[in-house]
């Protein structure tokens, strides 16, 4: 499926903090946004359950990290088809805060206009942004990260069709980073884009991001 995009601008909240080495479990916070577009259109993205319990490396090195972490994200639609898509970026010494060039709003294209994939390095101007394995639900990752880098971690799609919420659940998805001299930073994120006879709207929610 295409993934269409529209203007961004900045839109990430405080994130969790955890000292490097320190085990400490974190519930965060959920995000909901409901959009209107011509027509009549309505859609809905969201997400709550979002947890991260980050543990010990196995080899005690500092500049290795070690994540499990929980999500479920939901859409609907009113109209037309959906497409629900959710994953991770995982980013080595970026701030995303100040990076994360996003609007969370909407992107209408009510005509035949071109849109531009809505893709994570589409939502990151400026950044290498690499894309990682798709991996099934309970299936772990691990990565070589050098400072600088912004790696997507995707998590799982599901159509969308009117008249019911679609939901993408994740538990214990693991996340191994290597070789990360800097602060390591993990925020999760929620695409949504819906396509009827007349309009091709867009929406996004992200988690806000832990740190550690």
């Amino acid at each position: 499926m295409m993934w269409k995009s529209g203007l961004v601008a900045v839109a990430i909240g405080m994130g969790w903090v955890s000292a490097a080495g320190q085990a400490v479990a974190v519930d965060g916070a959920g995000h909901e946004k409901t959009y209107s577009a011509p027509g009549g259109l309505e859609y809905t993205v969201g997400h709550t359950e979002h947890a991260a319990r980050p543990v010990g490396s196995p080899n005690g090195m500092p500049t290795n990290r070690v994540v499990y972490l929980d999500n479920t994200v939901y859409g609907e639609v009113s109209d037309g088809t959906g497409w629900l898509k959710t994953g991770y970026f995982v980013a080595c010494a970026v701030d995303l805060s100040a990076s994360l060039n996003v609007d969370a709003g909407i992107g209408i294209d009510a005509g035949s206009g071109a849109h531009v994939g809505l893709t994570p390095a589409g939502l990151l101007p400026g950044l290498d942004v690499s894309i990682g394995p798709s991996l099934g639900a309970g299936v772990g990752v691990d990565l070589s990260m050098a400072p600088g880098e912004v790696v997507d971690v995707p998590v799982g799609e599901r159509e969308l069709v009117p008249g019911s919420t679609g939901y993408v659940v994740s538990r214990d998805r693991r996340i191994q980073v290597q070789d990360c001299a800097g602060p390591l930073t993990v925020q999760a994120y929620a695409l949504i884009t819906v396509d009827t006879m007349d309009v091709t709207a867009e929406g996004a929610v992200f988690g806000d991001p832990f740190v550690l």
